[in-house]
């Protein structure tokens, strides 16, 4: 978040590490490329969704999520892109730095709440795997909702803050900044224990200490890394954020096409995952374990929200699902 303007002229050039019009231009570099990343998964992501072995009633839920995620890092590029013009046309040194410090201009609370935005579609995508994947206990999720909604309010409150007070502080300002961001790591980090927890004890359900040639902790896996990178580039932005650094400007012009970078690279991962190399032998009966994020059953497979299957051993059934089964 950007610190409001400065009183003394030659304070608005003191900046930790680099001048927020370097910030900002570095920034905008940085979010072309990782949206073009974002771009090349979102097409990759849409194919495996829409495709054929897809689950249709979850995909849905998914690419909607998809779409709202590529129109948001869409916009959010292109606000940027705008704030850049006009802050280096027809603007001298210092009346550049001062339009980038500035936090009441409109276009400042478009490029931040375009981001948060991200963040709380990010925080609910999380939330509803682990709804569907505990099947959709409300109070299994409850305190993921509660800790995204004060996350919510943290970060729109912020906006509202420098559109409508007179008078904002920087510590008053970063204090709400870091206090949304660890709620949306708490949020996430709850979610993803959960569903690492209810896959893990599958696993062992399920498998035993028999064959592992189709197990899913590698699944697991990928949903740890994943969240765990969410969870790092959202501390990295609170400490960036404490120290004052316009280096804040670059993480926040970035961050929104990165969390649709996170959040399709988990799906393409899973799919390379559904493709195993060894199948269950033909004889054997077929059971099926929901993974995050669809409960929806064929003859061998486990179809998921994200429009993966992956093929899965009959072992002795988990009463606490309610998944059906086929000879």
């Amino acid at each position: 978040m950007s610190a409001p303007p400065m009183a003394a002229a030659p304070s608005l050039f003191v900046a930790s590490g680099m001048n927020i019009d370097v910030a900002e231009l570095a920034g905008i570099i940085c979010e072309g490329i990782v949206y073009g990343v974002f771009l090349t998964l979102f097409c990759f992501t849409m194919y495996i969704l829409c495709g054929k072995s897809s689950d249709k009633a979850g995909s849905r839920v998914m690419v909607l999520a998809l779409l709202v995620m590529m129109a948001l890092a869409t916009a959010q590029l292109a606000v940027d892109a705008v704030n850049i013009f006009q802050a280096f046309v027809d603007n001298n040194r210092f009346e550049r730095v001062l339009f980038l410090s500035n936090p009441t201009l409109p276009i400042f609370a478009a490029k931040h709440a375009i981001f948060f935005t991200m963040i709380v579609v990010g925080d609910a995508i999380n939330t509803y795997r682990c709804y569907v994947v505990w099947n959709k206990r409300i109070l299994i999720v409850a305190p993921a909702i509660i800790l995204s909604i004060g996350s919510a309010v943290c970060s729109y409150q912020t906006i509202w803050a420098t559109q409508h007070l007179k008078s904002v502080s920087i510590a008053g300002e970063a204090s709400w900044g870091t206090a949304s961001f660890a709620l949306s790591i708490s949020a996430n980090s709850y979610a993803t224990c959960w569903i690492a927890y209810r896959l893990w004890e599958n696993e062992k359900n399920f498998f035993g200490n028999g064959s592992r040639r189709n197990s899913l902790m590698p699944v697991v896996l990928i949903i740890i890394e994943s969240g765990a990178l969410n969870a790092a580039y959202l501390i990295a932005y609170i400490a960036v954020l404490q120290s004052g650094s316009h280096g804040l400007e670059i993480l926040a012009e970035f961050s929104t096409p990165f969390v649709g970078v996170i959040f399709t690279l988990m799906i393409v991962r899973i799919k390379f995952r559904s493709k195993p190399k060894s199948y269950m032998d033909s004889t054997a009966p077929s059971s099926h374990i929901p993974l995050p994020v669809s409960i929806q059953v064929s003859q061998s497979r486990t179809r998921v929200a994200d429009g993966v299957e992956l093929d899965t051993f009959k072992g002795r059934k988990d009463s606490m699902f309610s998944t059906s089964q086929t000879a």
